[in-house]
C-alpha cells in the first residue's frame, strides 16, 4: 500500500505540472509559409528545408540591412566587407560562394534580381517594412526558373491590421551618420475586408571614412561617404479574406562614393536610381487558390571612375538603365487532405540600354579633353512554366 502510494505521488510531480501547462498555458500559433510551394501552408508540412525569420527577430537582434538578419542562419553566406558602405552585399545559399545571381529573392512574391547578372541590390530594402523573411534553402528552380538554384528568399511586408498606426524614428552615428524613418498604415474597415494602405520611407547619409591603407593613400584620397534613401506607397483592397487586388510602388536613390576624388565633384562614386511597380490579385473559392502579378523595374545607374598616373588623367563614365517586367501567375488546387496540385508561368524580359564615355588622356592641370562614346543594348527574355 505504501510503495502504491508513493508510486501515484511521483506520477502527479512529474506528469501534473506538464499537463497543467498543456491546459493552462499560452497557445501558440502554427506558422505559415508560402515560398516552398507557392501556396499557404503549414511550416511542419514543407517538403523542403525553410527558415523564417519574424519582424520580432528583427526587433531583437542588432543590424541595420537586411543582409545582418539573415546572416545569422544557417548555410546562408552574407559578404559585406565595409559594412553600410558596401556597394554591392552578396547574399548566396548553399555554398554557392560569390554567385548571388543563383538565389532568387523576392519581395511578396515579386523578383527584384537583375536581369543581367541576377546580383540584387540589398541596400534598396527597408527593414521597417518587413513582416518576416521566409529563406527556402535548396534547389527550387522546377518552381521559380534558374535563379533560384542554391534557393529562394521571400521578403513579405508588413499588412495593416489596424485602424490607423505609425511609428518615427531617428538615429545618428559614427562618421557623422545620422538618418531617420517614418510610417504609416492603416485598414479602416478591419483586416477581413475593405480598403487598406501603407506609406514609408528613410533616409540615411554619412560622411564616411577613409578605407584606403595608409602607405596607399596620396592627395587624392577621400573618405568613402554615402546618401541613400528610399519610398514606399501600398494600398490595396480585400473583397474577403480570401480574395484581394494591391497596386504597390517604391523608388530608392542611392550615390556611394568609393574613396578618390581628382576633378570630378564627387570623384570616383556609383549612383543609383530604382523605380519598382507592382499589381497583384490573389482569390480563391473553397479549395482553389489563384494568383497573378505583374511587376515592373528600372535601375538608373551612373558610375564615374577618374585616374591619375604621374601627369597623365583619365575618366571614364558608365550610364544604363536597366529595365525588368514580368506576369507571374499560378492556379492551386487541394485534392486530398495532404495533397495540392500546382499549375502556373512565368514570363519575363529584361534590357539595358547603355553609354560608356571615355575621356581620352590628357595631362593635369588642363582640363576637358576628348571623349569616345560607346552606347550598347542587351536584352533577354525568359518564359518559365511550373507544375507540382
Amino acid at each position: 500500500m505504501t510503495k502504491g502510494l508513493g508510486i501515484l505521488v511521483f506520477l502527479v510531480f512529474v506528469f501534473g505540472p506538464a499537463y497543467a501547462e498543456e491546459k493552462s498555458g499560452p497557445i501558440k500559433m502554427e506558422e505559415v509559409v508560402v515560398t516552398a510551394t507557392k501556396t499557404e501552408r503549414l511550416l511542419e508540412e514543407v517538403p523542403g528545408r525553410i527558415q523564417v525569420i519574424t519582424k520580432e527577430d528583427i526587433q531583437k537582434a542588432p543590424g541595420q540591412k537586411i543582409d545582418d538578419y539573415l546572416n545569422n542562419l544557417s548555410g546562408v553566406s552574407v559578404i559585406r566587407s565595409n559594412g553600410i558602405f558596401t556597394l554591392g552585399p552578396n547574399v548566396t545559399l548553399r555554398g554557392l560562394g560569390r554567385e548571388g545571381g543563383r538565389t532568387l529573392v523576392l519581395v511578396n512574391g515579386m523578383p527584384i534580381n537583375k536581369s543581367d547578372t541576377g546580383e540584387v541590390n540589398w541596400n534598396r530594402v527597408n527593414v521597417e517594412d518587413i513582416e518576416r523573411i521566409e529563406v527556402f534553402k535548396g534547389p527550387a528552380s522546377s518552381l521559380y526558373g534558374n535563379n533560384a538554384m542554391g534557393g529562394v528568399i521571400n521578403i513579405i511586408t508588413k499588412s495593416p491590421e489596424k485602424f490607423i498606426e505609425g511609428n518615427v524614428a531617428a538615429k545618428y552615428g559614427a562618421f557623422n551618420t545620422y538618418g531617420a524613418n517614418a510610417a504609416i498604415s492603416g485598414n479602416p474597415l478591419g483586416k477581413t475586408s475593405g480598403p487598406y494602405y501603407r506609406a514609408s520611407g528613410y533616409y540615411q547619409k554619412s560622411d564616411g571614412y577613409i578605407s584606403t591603407e595608409e602607405s596607399q593613400r596620396n592627395q587624392y584620397t577621400r573618405k568613402r561617404f554615402l546618401e541613400e534613401g528610399n519610398a514606399a506607397l501600398a494600398v490595396g483592397y480585400r473583397f474577403n479574406p480570401d480574395n484581394l487586388v494591391e497596386l504597390a510602388g517604391s523608388y530608392f536613390n542611392d550615390k556611394r562614393g568609393e574613396g578618390t576624388q581628382i576633378q570630378a565633384p564627387d570623384g570616383v562614386s556609383r549612383d543609383f536610381d530604382t523605380a519598382n511597380l507592382s499589381l497583384m490579385y490573389r482569390g480563391g473559392v473553397q479549395d482553389l487558390r489563384w494568383e497573378i502579378k505583374g511587376f515592373y523595374q528600372l535601375e538608373d545607374y551612373r558610375r564615374v571612375s577618374e585616374s591619375q598616373r604621374g601627369a597623365i588623367y583619365t575618366r571614364f563614365d558608365v550610364q544604363s538603365d536597366r529595365e525588368d517586367k514580368g506576369i507571374i501567375f499560378h492556379v492551386s488546387k487541394k485534392l486530398f487532405p495532404h495533397n495540392r496540385v500546382t499549375l502556373g508561368g512565368d514570363l519575363k524580359q529584361g534590357s539595358i540600354d547603355g553609354l560608356e564615355n571615355i575621356r581620352l588622356p590628357r595631362t593635369v592641370p588642363t582640363t576637358g579633353g576628348k571623349w569616345i562614346s560607346m552606347p550598347f543594348t542587351f536584352r533577354m527574355k525568359s518564359i518559365l512554366w511550373t507544375g507540382g
